[in-house]
């Protein structure tokens, strides 16, 4: 777990790491979920190598809309 994102009304944030079997490296997912009124949102990374992640700024304009789109 890691320190959620303050956007939406809800949010959790963290990371699944694990080493490929073929020693190709370190598999890292960060994965974000937030819920915004009555809708949730997730967001997903995979990266090899490095560890992933989501802007910030792209995961507070998806919520954003997502909470107009409710008040519309």
């Amino acid at each position: 777990m890691e320190q959620a994102p303050a956007v939406g009304d809800e949010a959790l944030s963290f990371h699944l790491a694990s080493h490929l079997g073929d020693g190709g490296g370190l598999r890292d997912e960060h994965h974000v979920f937030v819920r915004t009124g009555t809708i949730t949102a997730s967001f997903q990374e995979l990266d090899v190598g490095r560890k992933a992640g989501f802007p910030l700024e792209l995961v507070k304009k998806q919520v954003d809309r997502l909470s107009s789109a409710q008040r519309s």
